[in-house]
């Protein structure tokens, strides 16, 4: 592509330097050669050239010059003629300058245009390679999905129906229950996976940030973990700094550490050694995790954050998962303010995961003694088992199974239950027998759970308008359990819950209705 000369006075000046130069190298020649030289085609060919490449407005500035010098050269007696004749030539000129520039700016716009053509075509060709690599990346998660869903909803129906076709010892039936009880908790894992990664791709994933000593969580997700990794014959050890503080939610941080640590020991073989370290390093706080296990390719290696993403997706590997839990942990991180990267020198060559976070400051010498095993106390239990024992609670739920296994659990730990399956079932048992605590589902047809804690509110004192309430829903969004606390209920547990979780919940909220 030719430069384009853009500045008015040089293209002016090319074009007058280009006449001088004719006409000098002309004069010059005819001196030296017994041929004259025709100053006209020359001049003519000046101006062809300089409307090509300059522009119109040069162009026209030669064929005026050219016409003066035509013109001087025309003797006096044809002076009558020599006017009809600059006349024709200066319209022969302006149009041989016009064509020209008109054919270059021509050529410009179609090259122009042509180069846009390309860069559109490319950009299609990206935009289709991306789309057709995001497709196959959905169908393979979806497949993945799928696999991971069923793998342990074939344990859990097979055990059922055995359990429900014959009678087996209590050996056996243990096996079952504990099969049945740890496959619905992966599907359960699963299940909360992808909804952090629907909330984080909505930008609705909130933390519930406070102080806490991050060493106590690391040391709670480890402790949960080294059953699993003794039980692969994995060496995992633990170094630890204490008055480790950071501003965050202790849940979510729990989730980044198991995530983190779960990865270690699922991808290190038998006999390998996986190592958590948490030190300060300046201003933040460092947390390591590194194995000595499979290792991460090179070309993996930077899209190991990248959701959906997994270094294996074949029918024939070795490892199971979604590949959503690095993902989920790096935006975990982030809106915790700080980072995590990723290093491994290769396949077998073991990986490292460094998570920096900044260290907390300024923060109220009470606030530091809220540490996250009091939070831990009220979701997992301290060792105590709970007892309801006189406590009346309402269940409330439309699915028949759900709230039979609901009021079984409540009755193992002493509580007096009723349920009921309707808003308006509710209502009459409510007035009537007067309950301690309401444990609610939110979806229900016709009138859902929002529409029973409002009618609840709406009573009178001396009807059990301030009875405490829960929400026990499989709606477990952010916003699903703000809107339940702003309807009117004190708790939101998600479903499934585990037994011990409930139990000390309402537990909790028995508290309360005895004050």
């Amino acid at each position: 592509m030719q430069r384009e000369i853009r500045s008015a006075p040089a293209r002016y000046g090319l074009a007058l330097a280009s006449f001088a130069l004719i006409l000098g190298a002309s004069f010059a020649i005819e001196k030296v050669s017994p041929f004259r030289i025709d100053l006209t085609s020359l001049i003519i060919i000046a101006m062809i050239a300089s409307s090509w490449f300059l522009g119109f407005g040069p162009g026209m500035v030669l064929a005026i010059i050219l016409e003066l010098t035509l013109d001087y050269f025309t003797p006096p007696q044809f002076a009558f003629k020599s006017a009809i004749i600059i006349f024709n030539r200066m319209v022969l000129f302006s149009s041989v300058v016009w064509f020209a520039s008109w054919r270059r700016s021509a050529e410009k716009k179609l090259r122009e245009q042509r180069e846009l053509l390309q860069v559109a075509l490319e950009n299609e060709q990206r935009a289709r390679h991306q789309a057709e690599a995001a497709d196959r990346l959905k169908d393979e998660f979806l497949a993945t999905v799928s696999h991971e869903l069923r793998t342990p909803l074939s344990a859990i129906l097979g055990w059922a129906a055995i359990l429900n076709m014959e009678e087996l010892d209590a050996k056996t039936t243990r096996v079952a229950l504990s099969t049945i009880e740890r496959n619905a908790k992966a599907q359960a894992e699963i299940i909360s996976d992808i909804l952090d990664v629907s909330s984080i791709m909505a930008g609705k994933l909130r933390i519930d940030a406070r102080a806490v000593e991050l060493s106590v969580i690391v040391r709670a997700a480890v402790d949960t973990l080294q059953l699993a990794a003794r039980a692969k014959g994995v060496s995992l050890s633990v170094s630890l700094d204490s008055d480790c503080f950071v501003v965050g939610d202790p849940d979510r941080l729990q989730q980044i550490v198991w995530n983190l640590v779960s990865n270690a020991i699922k991808f290190t073989p038998n006999r390998g050694k996986a190592q958590v370290r948490l030190a300060r390093v300046n201003s933040h706080l460092e947390l390591t995790v590194s194995d000595d296990g499979i290792g991460i390719s090179s070309e993996f290696l930077p899209h190991v954050f990248e959701r959906f993403r997994q270094a294996d997706s074949s029918s024939t590997r070795a490892h199971g998962g979604l590949g959503l839990g690095l993902a989920i942990v790096r935006n975990l991180i982030e809106l915790h303010g700080g980072t995590v990267s990723a290093e491994s020198l290769g396949v077998s060559q073991g990986a490292k995961f460094t998570v920096r976070l900044p260290i907390a400051t300024e923060i109220e010498e009470s606030e530091l003694r809220l540490q996250p095993d009091e939070r831990v106390d009220l979701l997992e239990g301290n060792g105590d088992r709970p007892n309801l024992t006189g406590l009346r609670v309402l269940l409330v739920d439309d699915e028949p199974d759900t709230l039979e296994i609901l009021r079984m659990i409540l009755y193992q730990f002493g509580a007096n239950v009723r349920g009921a399956g309707s808003t308006a079932d509710a209502m009459n048992t409510f007035l009537e027998w007067k309950p301690d605590v309401l444990v609610s589902d939110l979806g229900m047809p016709e009138e859902d759970g929002y529409a029973l804690i409002e009618r609840v509110r709406a009573l009178k004192p001396e009807q059990g308008c301030d009875i405490p309430a829960a929400a026990l829903t499989a709606h477990v969004r952010d916003e699903d359990r703000v809107m339940s606390l702003a309807a009117g209920y004190q708790i939101h547990i998600k479903k499934p819950v585990d037994p011990a979780k409930l139990a000390l919940a309402v537990a909790h909220l028995g508290k309360k209705a005895k004050v």
